[in-house]
């Protein structure tokens, strides 16, 4: 089983189709994966550290030192469709227009590997390990030719949900230019990047302030009196 991050019950999982998704993930894939979940981000945009933040978060973001990274977008519902570049949702009132699904796994992918690169100092650049995204349909069926920007090896459907570690594997290696695999440090040091442990811890207050400086006049006080002692 993989290790979830959260490691929380999957009743506690709102959206129904994230929760079969994590279910899953987690009874499928090895425990070598870290499969985390609902990981949001803030960011200002590529290549512009002043300019305004955008935010975004990826559904789960699967990491495996030996594959890589991959970034899964959940999209459930029954009925989606492309026309060209623009997606949309089937309602029982019509249709709506969505966020192409792929592009947003790919920016939550480029957001995602460019805060590992920066907050390491350039240590954990992209070109060291794998990386991808991928989104999954946990309730629909892919039917007809695909849009120009997606491909088969990034598409999970309701058919493909029983060999989601085949998937995961097929979707890294369809992007996977360089065949790299990272040192266990390096691994750890990703991991602590994008699950940091951040604190906000309390100040001294005024008086222990205080109270620390009297004890600290005391202390010299006393160390003053042993000298003299030995010193008769």
């Amino acid at each position: 089983m993989a290790i979830m991050i959260p490691d929380v019950a999957p009743d506690e999982i709102i959206h129904g189709p994230e929760r079969e998704v994590f279910i899953a993930l987690r009874d499928q894939l090895p425990d070598a994966y870290r499969v985390v979940h609902s990981l949001p981000w803030l960011r200002p945009n590529r290549d512009a550290v002043d300019a305004p933040l955008r935010e975004g978060e990826a559904d789960f973001v699967i990491l495996h030192p030996a594959y890589g990274l991959l970034v899964l977008e959940v999209k459930g519902g029954e009925e989606f469709f492309a026309r060209g570049h623009l997606w949309f949702r089937r309602l029982v009132k019509g249709e709506r227009k969505i966020t192409n699904p792929f592009e947003q796994a790919k920016r939550n992918m480029h957001a995602l590997t460019d805060a590992v690169e920066e907050r390491t100092g350039g240590r954990i650049s992209p070109d060291k390990y794998a990386y991808a995204y991928a989104v999954v349909f946990p309730e629909g069926r892919v039917s007809g030719p695909m849009p120009l920007d997606v491909a088969d090896q990034v598409l999970i459907d309701v058919d493909r949900m029983h060999e989601l570690e085949r998937m995961v594997e097929k979707a890294i290696s369809a992007f996977s230019f360089k065949v790299g695999k990272l040192e266990r440090a390096d691994f750890v040091e990703m991991l602590d990047v994008l699950l940091p442990r951040f604190q906000i811890m309390r100040p001294l207050s005024p008086q222990i302030d205080i109270g620390r400086e009297k004890l600290l006049e005391l202390t010299e006080n006393q160390a003053l009196a042993f000298r003299g002692l030995f010193s008769n």
